[in-house]
């Protein structure tokens, strides 16, 4: 395994930073971090909705 350096494609408006969830030392520090367009979140942040489900059949059914 190793790290290396790419371009990054995401934007800051593309994460969402929120306080842990289940913890109660420094409950009130941001230490937890989401993408915002995914569906797989267990809290999300309030005022935060559930993205769009788009019709994933469009990506899977590509005609080759």
């Amino acid at each position: 395994m190793w790290i290396s350096k790419r371009e990054s494609y995401l934007d800051k408006k593309d994460l969402v930073q929120t306080t842990r969830i289940g913890i109660s030392k420094a409950k009130n520090i941001k230490w937890r971090w989401y993408l915002k367009r995914s569906r797989s979140i267990s809290k999300r942040e309030k005022g935060d909705k559930n993205p769009i489900l788009k019709n994933l059949n469009t990506h899977l059914s590509r005609k080759t």
